[in-house]
């Protein structure tokens, strides 16, 4: 049992949370109690696989009881269920369906406990932060916000599969003998070692950008070969692969790395790129200052203490409102 801000989190939650048989409250109290750690993931993984195996047993005839009474008893005693709280007393299935399952696992002198962590299937979410976590190959994934990464427990196929919804960035160990590949929505990325960014937030492309490495980003159709330096774009609507060479713009990365850095950049690039890393509108009130440029680098700064920088830096006064910045001077000669 697990305490949640608050909520109690009970095993029987967990078996009650895959049989529909929660409330609407139950049921969000369980969802971010399992976003909470992997081991709380894992937990409410196992729940799911034992609860099928109950179903596919609950056509059994009643047989044998005596022998799966005792079974049940010796399984129950090793496992999360014998600890349910005493003022919950409902259950999936009739208690001989129960004792058929301990019995069956039992028999096959494996225990459900080790079977179900036979090659687990995990998965990550975020929703505000970004998340990183190091798979059991040592490959790296930082994802973004309002992303998902389903992937399994080890990797024992002749691949390294995982799934992605949203925007990560991957640093893959290499193995030759065991490709990564991320499946996205009518694509995939195949990989041996590598560093690359995928974008999969939006509703008509998904994007690559490969910083070290190849990679073949693929659809059913057609493939494309990246190296370091280069990108494509997937549009989804088209179906249609484009290769392009990987921006240096100064957002490249900012999601991840919350740098920026500004190389003799006109002002009104560097509006933009604040535009695009922070998402507040700033507007040039003279347009002569779009063409005064600054050389600056920026590294985990509120945006407040950037455009302070860069006033100070161009002679120029900053007014704030509710909706935007307004950057005024005379220019610069």
């Amino acid at each position: 049992m697990s305490k949640e801000k608050g909520h109690i989190v009970s095993e029987e939650m967990l078996y009650r949370y895959w049989a529909n048989d929660l409330s609407k409250t139950d049921r969000d109290v369980v969802s971010q109690w399992a976003l909470t750690s992997p081991s709380n993931q894992r937990q409410l993984d196992e729940a799911e696989v034992f609860y099928l195996d109950m179903k596919a047993l609950a056509t059994l005839d009643d047989k044998n009881t005596a022998q799966t009474d005792k079974a049940w008893e010796k399984f129950k005693s090793q496992n999360l269920l014998s600890k349910q709280p005493p003022h919950k007393k409902h259950q999936l299935l009739p208690p001989q369906y129960l004792k058929y399952a301990a019995g069956l696992l039992l028999l096959l002198m494996a225990g459900w406990w080790y079977i179900s962590s036979d090659n687990k299937q995990l998965e990550i979410a975020t929703l505000e932060d970004t998340q990183e976590l190091q798979l059991a190959d040592g490959s790296n994934i930082t994802l973004n916000q309002h992303s998902k990464l389903s992937y399994p427990e080890t990797f024992r196929d002749s691949e390294r599969k995982v799934s992605l919804k949203g925007e990560a960035y991957f640093q893959v160990a290499a193995n030759k003998a065991q490709p990564f590949v991320i499946t996205l929505n009518q694509a995939q990325v195949t990989v041996i070692g590598t560093a690359f960014n995928i974008d999969a937030t939006s509703a008509d492309h998904i994007s690559v950008s490969v910083d070290e490495g190849t990679v073949r980003f693929s659809t059913i159709s057609e493939e494309v070969l990246l190296h370091a330096g280069e990108s494509a774009s997937l549009d989804l609507y088209a179906k249609s692969l484009t290769k392009l060479a990987v921006p240096e713009t100064p957002t490249h990365n900012f999601w991840r790395t919350k740098s920026l850095s500004f190389q003799n950049t006109p002002l009104d690039q560097v509006a933009t790129a604040l535009h695009d890393s922070y998402g507040s509108n700033i507007q040039l009130s003279n347009p002569a200052l779009a063409t005064c440029s600054i050389t600056v680098h920026f590294e985990n700064e509120e945006l407040d203490n950037i455009l302070d920088i860069i006033s100070s830096t161009l002679d120029l006064k900053v007014t704030k409102t509710e909706q935007s910045y307004y950057l005024s001077g005379d220019g610069c000669h």
